[in-house]
């Protein structure tokens, strides 16, 4: 009777001490509640929230379904007393099984290629991975296993420090039980966004509607199931900024009516999507931040060039076509992110066409847009010296001729700059108005009439420091 009773209480310690050192583990299946504010640098804000029913005496609890690309220094835990945390990226896969079992025995089956079937079963010990299997054989014997191999190595177990799923592992202070809610939160780089805009020009090219779309790259190593979406608009300082990578997989996910919230929040753009979605693995997703119409725009050239030399030789350019328009209210005055804005029209039978793009920065509400599409097709500029006079060693006088030449049927506003070589200079003459843009700078603004050449001639003294 004695002994059974020391039996019975060497094996009540035996069953405490195994549940002490047992794991709790808990996945995605737990997530309560689970948001995301996305940024468009490369990382991500994660807040999951969780419901633990944990056994009685538990010390450790593995949080399963993190993403593998986590930093785990960010971790902050509410709802348990954590003494120590670990993150287990070694993942489980062929190759990692089989670093993982370097000095251990195995066992080596010779299977038919023919029918599969296994013909044969021997042990061996593996002593190195390094490009290729070095097995050590029961009978002392060295051996090395190839590709083509018909020898497959089978393992017994899976080692403890491999998981099948990234996994954040907590040592608890104290042993704990009972139900428990806990709230993560934690960056993880591999989760960004991206802006990009359509805009699409009226038949008479006055008017245009925008539409905004966000892309969102989930290269994190898990997916997001239902999760609630926050994007932050801006340009945050980060240690060690991550580089984008493409994505291979793209989903389209048109918006509901309703745009998502939008605040200022630390100098930046918070939008807040009305509804929740699934984010997959290796996968962009492309969602409709917002849409507007009937945008006044305006279509424009502009040629810059550098007035140097004293050369007669006609300098022959091409315009910019340019398309500005304001971020103003009521059309638009919207806080714009960062992103490539893809400009189409329409030709006479309304088919769209694409005319260029261009990239914009983060843009203010009341700021100017201006939108590079390419170069003119129909307007040239010719610019020569026909005079040039020294009057002393540091100061001359030139003759600059510019033609341009319009051979659009349309008209068009034409604006014109030369670059001076110095910032002392003053017009003695022009038979066009001429402006002064900045302290090297000369220019026109012109309306050029259909099928017609303007000739512009100016005479100028420039004084050298």
């Amino acid at each position: 009777m004695k002994l059974t009773r020391i039996l019975l209480a060497s094996l009540l310690l035996l069953l405490t001490g195994n549940l002490l050192a047992a794991e709790y583990r808990s996945g995605a299946e737990q997530q309560t509640r689970l948001s995301l504010t996305v940024y468009n640098a490369g990382r991500a804000l994660v807040r999951e929230q969780r419901n633990l029913d944990l056994p009685p005496g538990s010390t450790r609890v593995a949080l399963m379904d993190v993403p593998q690309k986590i930093l785990p220094q960010t971790l902050a835990i509410d709802g348990l007393s954590v003494r120590e945390q670990n993150y287990d990226f070694d993942l489980l896969s062929p190759q990692t099984l089989l670093q993982k079992h370097v000095g251990r025995s195995v066992r080596i089956a010779r299977r038919s290629r023919d029918s599969g079937e296994t013909l044969e079963w021997k042990k061996a010990r593996i002593l190195a991975v390094n490009g290729g299997v070095i097995l050590r054989m029961e009978d002392g014997s060295i051996e090395t296993l190839g590709a083509d191999s018909r020898y497959r190595i089978v393992y017994d177990e899976v080692p403890d420090n491999l998981r099948e799923r990234p996994t954040l592992t907590l040592k608890l202070e104290q042993p704990a039980e009972g139900r428990k809610t806990v709230r993560l939160s934690y960056l993880t780089t591999g989760l960004g966004w991206s802006s990009d805009y359509v805009l699409e020009l009226a038949r008479d090219g006055r008017q245009a509607s925008l539409v905004n779309w966000i892309t969102i790259d989930n290269r994190s190593g898990i997916a997001f199931d239902q999760a609630e979406i926050q994007l932050l608009a801006g340009d945050l300082n980060l240690v060690n900024r991550p580089s984008p990578r493409r994505a291979e997989k793209v989903m389209m996910a048109m918006a509901d009516s309703a745009e998502p919230a939008r605040e200022s929040i630390g100098g930046f753009h918070l939008y807040s999507l009305p509804w929740k979605t699934d984010l997959k693995q290796n996968q962009k997703k492309q969602l409709k931040l917002f849409g507007r119409q009937q945008i006044p725009v305006q279509r424009l050239l502009r040629d810059r060039a550098w007035l140097g030399g004293y050369s007669s030789q006609a300098q022959k350019t091409k315009p910019e076509l340019l398309l500005r328009f304001d971020n103003r209210e009521p059309a638009l005055g919207l806080p714009l992110p960062a992103g490539v804005v893809r400009v189409y029209g329409q030709d006479s039978k309304g088919n769209a066409q694409f005319l260029g793009e261009d990239r914009i920065g983060h843009t203010a509400v009341n700021d100017e847009l201006e939108l590079r599409l390419g170069k003119s097709f129909d307007v040239t500029v010719e610019r020569r010296i026909t005079d040039h006079r020294q009057i002393s060693k540091k100061q001359y006088r030139i003759t600059r001729e510019i033609v341009i030449n319009n051979g659009s049927e349309n008209a068009q506003q034409l604006n014109l700059t030369d670059i001076l070589p110095s910032r002392d200079w003053s017009v003695l003459s022009s038979t066009e108005q001429w402006i002064k843009r900045s302290p090297e700078e000369l220019g026109f603004d012109l309306t050029l009439a259909p099928k017609t050449r303007k000739r512009i001639e100016y005479r100028m003294e420039i004084r050298q420091p």
